[in-house]
């Protein structure tokens, strides 16, 4: 990370960390931010509204 932007991760970021750490099949290509994931009522992420 750059000086001054402590605490803030980039899409990139993440990415290059990843192809750092993982095979080249294995790395994320897209990355997105939310501020809330969509669950039910007993806590579990609702993946199908996510792929939405």
């Amino acid at each position: 990370m750059e000086s001054g932007q402590a605490g803030k991760v980039t899409e990139k970021d993440l990415i290059d960390w990843a192809k750092e750490k993982m095979a080249a099949y294995k790395y994320p290509r897209e990355v997105e931010f939310r501020d809330e994931l969509p669950s039910t009522s007993s806590g579990k992420v609702l993946r199908r509204l996510l792929k939405e």
